[in-house]
């Protein structure tokens, strides 16, 4: 046996051996990954952070702060950074106590009120459907049945409630811990924030060094691939959610509906979800909108067309223009990715899924193109194959 095969035996052998060490320890290993993590939450939150945070810093940075040459005051290019940083985090912290105050009160109120309100709402419900029984010419035996069935179903949102309290107080708990590393992720953030520039050619330099040249600059190329989009997505779903909640808003108060600030910020807040977000925002909201008023169920179905409207205005000009193709996916496949990602991971998964897949989309292309100009395969060729077959 020659050297070259002797040492690529030797690495499959150590690989192997690793592999049966890995499955036979497997929950010792799982602990000590779930251990290290919990170690750099608050490095994850800080990453997280200064991501979303990197854009407004930029443009602090870039536009507001940027000294000419010309300058006389020297010391202002010293000092550029840490003003757009306290900028950065002053205008953030100044607009998140901002939507706090102007918010949380009235999203209070409407809740209160509509958990005060809802035991005679559900009274003013059954009295209005005995009527359309009645004038129907229901048998009394039928509807005997479907109050004895809304009856269980109270009984069992009532029971679900009454369980899932334990896991709400855990909740708090586990949010009041989380309180810590949030702060000690904010902290991080800044210095992230401040040395990113040097943190990017550090890893680029520990690339290049301990990695084949054409793997390193294929990282980096992915990296910059994922950052493009990401960034892309979620700055533009941000702004596309907050103008679709403030139409909404508009919209509600002007045709007087109930509880139009809570509902728009529901809306608003379920359209980050692409696709299925709409659908998941507007089934509670048209109970609550059905529930303020059962006596006058039109008012529910003005909602969903008011809904429908927005959807197909954001869809067709808002949307496009915001967020623009940084997707680059057409609808099923936005459809697959979030379905399987909010499968595996919830909400979040729904939301970092689409952009995830498109990475993983855009990869996939360039290597398909890629291999297909190795066996001299031209697309256009294969597209009218295609054509000739179907025809």
């Amino acid at each position: 046996m020659d050297q070259g095969k002797l040492k690529s035996n030797l690495i499959l052998i150590t690989y192997a051996i690793l592999l049966f060490l890995s499955l036979q320890n497997w929950g010792l290993i799982m602990n000590v990954i779930r251990e290290v993590f919990h170690l750099i939450v608050p490095f994850i939150y800080g990453f997280i952070i200064a991501y979303l945070l990197h854009r407004p810093f930029n443009f602090f940075y870039n536009k507001i702060f940027k000294f000419d040459n010309k300058c006389k005051y020297k010391i202002l290019k010293h000092i550029r950074k840490p003003i757009a940083l306290v900028t950065t985090y002053l205008v953030i912290i100044i607009i998140f106590i901002g939507i706090i105050s102007l918010l949380v009160p009235h999203l209070i109120t409407s809740i209160e009120t509509l958990t005060r309100d809802l035991p005679d709402h559900y009274k003013a419900a059954q009295e209005f459907a005995e009527t359309i029984f009645k004038d129907l010419h229901i048998p009394s035996e039928f509807i005997l049945e479907i109050q004895q069935y809304a009856t269980q179903i109270v009984q069992q949102i009532i029971s679900f409630l009454y369980s899932a309290l334990p896991n709400i107080v855990d909740s708090i708990f586990n949010i009041t811990s989380g309180i810590t590393n949030i702060i000690f992720g904010i902290i991080i953030s800044v210095y992230l924030l401040s040395s990113k520039e040097k943190l990017v050619l550090q890893s680029k330099k520990i690339l290049l060094a301990f990695t084949p040249n054409h793997f390193a600059y294929h990282i980096i190329r992915i990296s910059r691939l994922t950052h493009k989009t990401f960034s892309n997505f979620i700055s533009g779903q941000i702004l596309d959610a907050f103008i679709l909640g403030l139409m909404c808003f508009i919209s509600m108060s002007i045709l007087k509906m109930p509880y139009a600030l809570l509902i728009s910020v529901i809306i608003g807040t379920s359209n980050m979800i692409p696709i299925l977000g709409p659908i998941l925002g507007a089934i509670p909201t048209t109970f609550i909108i059905l529930m303020a008023n059962p006596t006058h169920p039109m008012q529910a179905v003005w909602f969903i067309i008011l809904i429908i409207v927005l959807q197909q205005i954001d869809g067709d000009i808002i949307y496009p223009r915001v967020v623009g193709n940084s997707i680059g996916l057409s609808g099923l496949w936005v459809m697959f990715a979030i379905l399987v990602a909010g499968g595996k991971f919830g909400i979040i998964g729904m939301i970092i899924g689409v952009p995830t897949f498109a990475i993983i989309y855009t990869l996939l292309r360039e290597a398909t193109y890629f291999k297909l100009q190795q066996k001299k395969i031209s697309s256009t060729n294969i597209d009218a194959k295609e054509k000739d077959i179907e025809d």
